[in-house]
């Protein structure tokens, strides 16, 4: 299951936090990748990412991790 893009889950997104989030993904308001799927922006260190513990990711029963490099 897909999560959907809105506001609720852009509050309980993580991507924000993580290390691997860069200024390109701020400046494009790109984030919540586990819902829009592979980012543009290069981006920083992906062995930082912690999707196993972002609420989203656990409320729709996601696998696998680094959606934002990934599709």
């Amino acid at each position: 299951m897909t999560p959907e893009r809105n506001e609720d889950n852009e509050k309980k997104c993580l991507c924000r936090s993580c290390k691997a989030f860069t200024r390109c993904n701020r400046d494009k308001l790109d984030s919540l990748f586990c819902a829009g799927g592979k980012t543009s922006c290069e981006m920083g260190d992906s062995d930082s990412c912690f999707c196993g513990f972002c609420p989203i990711f656990l409320e729709n029963k996601l696998e696998g991790r680094f959606f934002c490099i990934e599709e």
